[in-house]
Formats: structure tokens, sequence, C-alpha cells
């Protein structure tokens, strides 16, 4: 296997699973996290990711936002990619500069798309 260029996080195990396998599938190798702590810690283990796709809610006491603003800390080339299950986050700007907020669960030609641009 090739080392992994994306992290994916979500406190949902179902849609980690499949959006990770998708992302397999599609020949980006791909590390998960089902919490903040978990994906900074990931992260710390594997400098070389260039990708996080991140939910914007993480359980009772998560924000993706947030969690995406502690991932960039020293890491101005990571591209992030936030997904909600929400509508009205879908609007909601993100900080980091880039980033962009989808939908979820992301179609697979949409993920295709968005895997090729921003990892190409």
């Amino acid at each position: 296997m090739s080392r992994p260029r994306v992290l994916i996080v979500d406190d949902d195990t179902a849609l980690l699973e499949i959006t990770s396998a998708a992302c397999e599938a599609l020949g980006y190798p791909a590390l998960t996290a089902s919490s903040a702590p978990e994906a900074l810690a990931v992260l710390s283990e594997h400098p070389s990711l260039e990708l996080a796709i991140v939910d914007v809610t993480l359980g009772p006491d998560g924000d993706g936002f947030e969690l995406g603003d502690d991932l960039a800390v020293g890491r101005k080339d990571l591209a992030i990619v936030y997904l909600s299950g929400f509508g009205d986050q879908v609007d909601r700007p993100a900080k980091h500069s880039g980033a962009t907020v989808h939908r979820k669960p992301l179609p697979l030609a949409d993920l295709r798309a968005l895997l090729g641009a921003t990892l190409s």
C-alpha cells in the first residue's frame, strides 16, 4: 500500500468506513479518526498527509471547524474539506484558507472530483 494521503474524521463509524473505502477504491489511501483528539494524534504520526476530510459535527463535544483550525496549525499546506449532514452548516464559512464545506454523504463522483482537484 502506498503512503496515506487523506485523513477522514467522522464520529459516524459507518460513514467513516464508507468514505475511507471510497478513497481507497479511488486510489487515495486514507487514515481515519472518530474524534478530534484521535485526528490530531493521527496527523502528528503522519505529517505527510495532504488532505483532511472533517465532519462538521463530531459528537456532543466536537466541532469540526475548530478541529480544522487545530489541524492547520503549522500546516498551511494541509487542504481541509468539511462535510455536514445539516444544510445550514454548508453555508457557514470556513476559517481555513481554501477550505470548502460540502453536504454529506458526498456522492462518489463528487468525492472523485474533490480528491483529484485537491491532490493532483
